[in-house]
């Protein structure tokens, strides 16, 4: 707002020949909205005043357009394109979540465990021994002498009597070289008897160790002479020695010829042989001392529920990095061979596995690299997530010497993923509730803040913009409030919105939205009325909230994040009423002082001409150099612009002038005072009823002075 400069004039006023003569005087013009220009004030010393029938001095000019109250500025006042005044605030990074705050794969717990070596195999086993004839008759003793008979015989043919059952007893052992002492959980040892003795027999073979205890019985009956027959026994329970014995027990034989017949005869051999040819086959054992097989003694499948937070079901992990741990401590006495496997996870299509050598009676430690690894953690129908399930086997290789093996020699094991890193998750994250921290804004706008009153605008917004890479959906529930100086707070009760998201196919992508609060789903509209001190805002990030309408399929990568700026924006299309704001003007220059004069009246005047949409009350109040008020006046100054109702916009602005008399007593008082303290009450179109739009072309031009009667006397 400014002043125009002006140069006084003298005009002669006609018609006024007294003794007593008046003089009109314009003393002082000044202008005014929401805030005082500078003006220049009349000064009676300025004037050259000569006798005249009456003077009349032109007023002051004085030019207000809008932008000398709203100055738009980089932080919240601002213009649009065609010219409408914005209040926008904007809160960058209302908030920021990285995948961290939404999904966090915990430190995973090792799994131990461990198992048995159990029964194993050991070599087939081979042995045998033979009894000559002459060995077996010295230890016949029914018939008597039939050992001498036999003897004697030798290299010519004999009868043999009849051998009743009886027991010769240990006559033959052997050894066996694949064991030393061996207890079996199964097997079989099959046992063949050659018989090329001159006559058929019958007989118990019995296996005994040195102390002649028995362990195993073959029976073989009726086997005539140059024959073989198999016996088999059962080695389940049995525990045999390395050393054995061949014990016969219930031997007979009918014997051959007649005696006193020589056709009837035999050849007798007393080296004839009796053989026994012993084959061990599928030999299991669960204690010994022996050689044993290369063979596998473990094949399992062990599941490890890979640890994730309560309610979270991952189907799908990726490494970037990562490791899989393990340690074996071996109680065999065999070098074992185990390979890992991951049969749901695969390193560029090819199955993770891993071959590793465990030294007997050692620890061994390694580690599987994981990068790029793919797991898929819901290969269980009964159980589709948040399980990796791990498959090994253990193999004994063998040394070929004998060594001490029981079935209670074990393996343990240990297993932990860690340094995880993950490319992405597929799964379900769960419900949960994320905080968005509470703050408060402090909307200091002093154009506005110092106008008072009331502002409601008409079109209120606030906006949410959200850049999203995280794939699952996220339902925003902000609060905001106002609060006016004394308190009284106005809520937004805006609803719960649901942000953008990106879809599965859209994985590693960002998805960019705008949610928008405004007076058509919330209370903005109260929220915003002006004058406020304070706004405060806070509210929840909610995951996952309704899962009927958008699912269970959720997913993150690596460096997924969401974040929203909020911006909040007032486009000056407002109503208000009882806004204003309250400046004084010195009038000093205004005092007569000394003069000879009568005030007979005054009067104020004003013409205008208005496009802004705001009509204008002036309550002026003088008061003396001591502060106490002299005179008080209200003045309809100025009328706003013709305002469309449909668009807000002044489409033609009013031209206006007024006067308002001052009696003399009044015009006493205000020529009497040194301040005059005006306060500028405004209102929108048809008494703040209509909103209108603030433009930055909207102007204003007033003119004001004073017109004061005076009377003096000329001598």
């Amino acid at each position: 707002m400014y002043l125009c400069q002006h140069t006084a004039k003298i005009k002669p006023h006609l018609g006024m020949l007294h003794a007593k003569k008046r003089t009109v005087l314009v003393l002082a013009a000044f202008g005014l909205l929401f805030g005082a220009c500078q003006r220049e004030y009349l000064n009676t010393d300025d004037l050259d005043i000569t006798l005249r029938p009456g003077f009349i001095f032109p007023l002051g000019q004085a030019d207000l357009t809008i932008g000398d109250v709203f100055k738009p500025d980089s932080s919240m006042i601002s213009t649009d394109p065609n010219g409408l005044y914005r209040l926008v605030y904007s809160q960058p990074d209302l908030f920021d979540l990285q995948v961290g705050d939404i999904v966090e794969i915990p430190n995973q717990t090792p799994t131990n465990t461990a198992f048995a070596m159990g029964v194993v195999n050991i070599p087939n086993v081979n042995f045998g021994s033979s009894v000559r004839f002459g060995k077996l008759v010295r230890n016949i003793t029914n018939p008597s002498g039939t050992a001498n008979l036999i003897k004697s015989a030798h290299g010519s043919t004999s009868y043999i009597p009849n051998l009743p059952a009886q027991n010769p007893g240990n006559l033959a052992g052997a050894n066996i070289t694949t064991f030393s002492t061996a207890s079996f959980s199964g097997g079989q040892l099959s046992m063949k008897l050659v018989n090329k003795y001159p006559v058929a027999i019958s007989s118990t073979m019995a296996i005994t160790d040195v102390q002649g205890t028995e362990l195993l019985t073959f029976v073989f009956t009726g086997l005539a002479s140059q024959d073989s027959s198999v016996s088999t026994a059962n080695l389940a329970g049995v525990t045999l020695p390395g050393n054995i014995r061949f014990k016969l027990k219930n031997f007979s034989s009918p014997g051959a010829g007649t005696f006193g017949i020589p056709a009837t005869y035999v050849p007798i051999d007393t080296n004839a042989l009796l053989k026994m040819s012993v084959v061990g086959t599928g030999l299991q054992i669960y204690n010994a001392v022996a050689q044993v097989q290369s063979q596998q003694v473990v094949d399992e499948t062990l599941t490890v529920d890979f640890g994730a937070a309560q309610g979270v079901k991952l189907k799908e992990l990726k490494l970037n990095a990562g490791s899989f741990d393990y340690s074996f401590n071996s109680g065999l006495p065999e070098t074992l061979q185990m390979l890992l496997e991951f049969s749901s996870a695969t390193v560029n299509g090819q199955t993770v596995s891993q071959t590793i050598t465990v030294p007997p009676g050692q620890t061994t430690t390694g580690s599987i690299p994981l990068s790029n690894a793919v797991f898929n953690l819901a290969s269980n129908p009964a159980h589709p997530y948040n399980q990796l399930p791990i498959s090994y086997s253990a193999s004994i290789v063998s040394s070929g010497n004998l060594v001490q093996l029981d079935s209670s020699s074990s393996l343990a094991m240990s297993f932990t993923m860690n340094g995880i890193q993950f490319g992405h998750l597929k799964g379900f994250f769960g419900q949960d509730t994320i905080e968005i921290a509470s703050d408060s804004i402090q909307l200091a706008v002093d154009a506005i803040n110092k106008l008072g009153g009331s502002i409601s605008f008409a079109e209120p917004s606030i906006s949410l913009n959200i850049d999203n890479s995280i794939g699952l959906p996220l339902t925003m529930e902000l609060e905001m409030t106002s609060f006016t100086a004394n308190n009284q707070a106005s809520p937004l009760n805006a609803p719960a919105l649901t942000l953008p998201f990106p879809t599965v196919a859209q994985m590693g992508q960002t998805v960019s939205g705008t949610l928008t609060i405004d007076k058509n789903n919330s209370n903005i509209v109260n929220l915003l009325t002006l004058p406020k001190e304070t706004f405060s805002y806070g509210g929840r990030v909610v995951i996952n909230a309704d899962t009927v309408a958008n699912g269970t399929s959720n997913f993150v990568t690596s460096t997924s994040g969401i974040s929203g700026d909020l911006v909040m924006e007032l486009p000056f299309y407002f109503r208000a009423s009882g806004i204003g704001f309250t400046d004084s003007i010195d009038l000093a220059d205004l005092n007569l002082g000394d003069l000879p004069v009568v005030v007979n009246g005054a009067k104020l005047h004003l013409g205008s001409v208005n496009s802004l949409p705001l009509g204008v009350t002036l309550v002026m109040n003088f008061f003396d150099s001591t502060g106490v008020l002299t005179h008080n006046e209200t003045l309809i100054l100025l009328q706003s612009g013709t305002v469309d109702p449909a668009t807000g916009l002044v489409t033609a602005p009013v031209q206006n002038t007024a006067t308002l008399d001052l009696d003399a007593a009044a015009a006493a008082n205000v020529l009497g005072s040194s301040v005059c303290e005006i306060q500028a009450v405004m209102a929108t179109s048809n008494n703040g009823t209509v909103p209108v739009k603030l433009l930055t072309t909207s102007a204003l031009r007033i003119l004001l002075g004073i017109e004061v009667d005076l009377e003096y006397t000329v001598n």
